[in-house]
């Protein structure tokens, strides 16, 4: 098997499915064929690209005539045999019942962009839109699709027919570019990978599911996931501490503190500060509380630095005063910084080594999970997802205990030993493998908002005709 670099697309010279760009443009505008050709030439010649031997996929020809012809039952009837009945209703209801607004076609090997655009009436109100569809093959298959973007592809100008419409030349890669991917992976079975000095490739590997392959060293993506949650872990031992630390002197605290952003532990001391207090001599006595346990330096700002072997954190005291009372909370935050130094100290070593071995640990333990995205079953074999859920060995005392949980969603490690299987009734079964240890995130191909919106109303209103 091979590492996919890039499939190139089926525009064989000899495919009856397909038509030369030149036969496509005489056929869709009816003008002069030599002055096509010399037209043809011409833009070759100015954009530095070949054109002569060009091939377009016939049935987007098809579409073109189609949104020519006013007869909608005749219209209906050629949608029919061109699309599949969710992408006919679609098509017709949102595309050739507007075709008086269209204002550019887009041509490619595999694809039609259809603008439609003007001050147009839908839903009581008038305005003036942009809509863009892009008609393409299944798969390189024998049905179309249909779907709204937000994406204008065109790129080449090719000619304006007696309408007025524009039509102009663009390749598939610049579809792709649109729908959110760089390579169509489409064979039964096939081996991705990401190579050169890539950090990433994106495949359509079946419909509109996209795998995007990611290329990362498996230690450091750990470290990247649980960094902030290790750090506010780290935050909430010393936070235990303080809270030990103020019961033996006296104070009765909360049995547990609040979390803010980013990654702050905030321990509250009830009413302990009156509208008198000095919170200067609340600071300096709170750093040499400290200083019988801590290694502490005071900053210029007023912040508390202490540390240990085990780790380093920084404290900032504030009051939070109630409205209309006589007395106010005692505030105190504690984050540990983000820098090396204190990534060095034996509580985050320690922690981050642990979970890096635990993760290792579930790569190589047999596992199969399925997921479903639309109407694919994607099963995976040998493939971790990133939901992680860790339980800490250093444990606070006061505080109740916390488990660290990192949860990617579709994302998944993939190794040389995984398998992913994925099944649809329209586009087939396909087999993928990897070649390298990569992070996989599982996606949709990129179309408008309102493609769903419009996708569901079509949906409810089947629903409806069929139960009332």
């Amino acid at each position: 098997m091979q590492v996919v670099d890039f499939l190139k697309t089926p525009t064989s010279l000899t495919d009856s499915r397909y038509i030369p760009l030149i036969d496509f443009m005489e056929l869709s505008t009816n003008e002069d064929r030599d002055r096509l050709i010399h037209k043809l030439k011409l833009i070759s010649e100015t954009y530095g690209i070949e054109l002569d031997n060009v091939k377009v996929r016939g049935e987007l020809l098809d579409v073109v005539k189609l949104l020519r012809i006013n007869d909608s039952k005749i219209a209906r009837r050629i949608a029919t045999s061109l699309f599949n009945d969710r992408d006919t209703e679609f098509f017709m209801q949102y595309v050739y019942r507007f075709r008086k607004y269209l204002k550019t076609v887009v041509i490619a090997p595999h694809y039609l962009e259809v603008v439609l655009e003007g001050e147009i009436r839908v839903g009581g109100r008038t305005g003036n839109v942009r809509r863009m569809y892009i008609v393409g093959v299944n798969d390189y298959k024998d049905t179309l699709f249909v779907n709204e973007v937000d994406t204008y592809v065109g790129k080449y100008d090719l000619y304006y027919d007696s309408n007025g419409i524009a039509y102009k030349y663009a390749d598939d890669s610049d579809f792709r570019e649109a729908f959110g991917y760089d390579v169509d992976a489409l064979k039964p079975r096939i081996t991705l990978g990401v190579d050169g000095d890539n950090f990433m490739k994106s495949f359509r590997v079946s419909g509109e599911i996209v795998f995007e392959v990611i290329r990362a060293d498996i230690d450091y993506y750990v470290e990247r996931l649980f960094k902030d949650h290790v750090r506010r872990y780290i935050a909430y031992l010393v936070s235990d501490f303080i809270a030990r630390l103020l019961l033996d002197n006296g104070f009765s605290v909360p049995s547990s503190p609040e979390f803010a952003v980013p990654n702050t532990v905030r321990l509250f001391i009830p009413g302990a500060v009156t509208r008198n207090t000095n919170l200067e001599k609340v600071i300096m006595a709170f750093k040499r509380m400290l200083e019988g346990y801590f290694t502490v330096e005071m900053t210029d700002s007023g912040i508390i630095r202490a540390s240990t072997d085990d780790f380093g954190v920084i404290m900032d005291l504030n009051v939070d005063h109630r409205y209309g009372e006589p007395r106010g909370d005692l505030v105190v935050d504690v984050l540990m910084p983000n820098d090396t130094d204190t990534e060095k100290r034996k509580y985050y070593v320690d922690i981050m080594s642990d979970i890096k071995k635990n993760v290792r640990e579930l790569m190589n333990s047999e596992q199969t999970h399925v997921v479903h995205m639309g109407n694919h079953l994607i099963r995976l074999e040998n493939a971790l997802p990133i939901n992680f859920t860790y339980e800490p060995k250093i444990k606070p005392v006061f505080y109740p205990p916390l488990s660290l949980t990192v949860h990617q969603a579709m994302e998944y490690i993939v190794t040389p030993k995984t398998k992913i299987v994925i099944e649809h009734v329209e586009h087939g079964n396909r087999e993928l493998f990897f070649s390298d240890t990569y992070v996989l995130h599982i996606r949709t191909t990129n179309v408008a908002n309102d493609y769903i919106e419009k996708r569901n109303v079509l949906a409810l209103r089947r629903l409806i005709n069929q139960y009332t």
